[in-house]
């Protein structure tokens, strides 16, 4: 359950009750980062709980026929790791909403009729199932829709300068799958 208000149509302040799997009842308040020069972007790095539902009613416009969301939550595994247990990330808050600006500038320039772009990720540490990331993405069609939401995410994986820290059964250690900082016009837009 939540409660939220608005200014504009733009949530100022969100509070969300949830009951993670067998853990107490959490209530998280979430404030809006100021949104970007562009109205139609919202971009966050926050430790506080990503709410999806939030992202998708933000995502909305008149004009729009499709929202498509991506949420990103942490698993019980990583390549060559059985047993993670949480995550813990950490970024370099100021650059990494440069780069959520710079993958949305290459994403409206493939999709010219985007409407909408939220791109969220937390740091902190994690628990399994809690979500890591959100991005969604509105336009008037759903192809378009999908294609951008796609690019968006993996453009976010390869360009923001955004670090994980796993815990598992037998120890803890960085992610395996670091690489060097990708400039978002290089991430290919087609299907893997």
């Amino acid at each position: 359950m939540g409660r939220r208000n608005e200014v504009h149509g733009h949530p100022t302040v969100v509070t969300v009750e949830t009951n993670l799997r067998s853990r107490p009842l959490l209530r998280t308040t979430i404030q809006p980062v100021p949104h970007s020069k562009r109205d139609d972007n919202w971009f966050d790095v926050t430790s506080d709980v990503l709410n999806a539902g939030v992202a998708h009613d933000w995502a909305i416009r008149p004009d729009c026929g499709a929202v498509t969301l991506f949420s990103g939550t942490v698993r019980d595994h990583a390549e060559g790791r059985d047993d993670v247990v949480a995550l813990t990330y950490e970024a370099y808050e100021e650059k990494t909403v440069e780069a959520f600006a710079a993958i949305t500038t290459e994403l409206r320039s493939r999709w010219t009729d985007v409407g909408r772009v939220v791109m969220w990720h937390r740091i902190g540490r994690l628990e399994l199932s809690e979500v890591s990331v959100i991005v969604a993405v509105s336009s008037p069609h759903r192809p378009v829709a999908f294609e951008a939401a796609r690019f968006a995410i993996d453009a976010l994986k390869v360009s923001a300068p955004i670090w994980k820290h796993e815990e598992w059964s037998e120890g803890a250690d960085w992610g395996t799958g670091a690489s060097l900082i990708e400039d978002p016009r290089n991430v290919s837009s087609e299907s893997n």
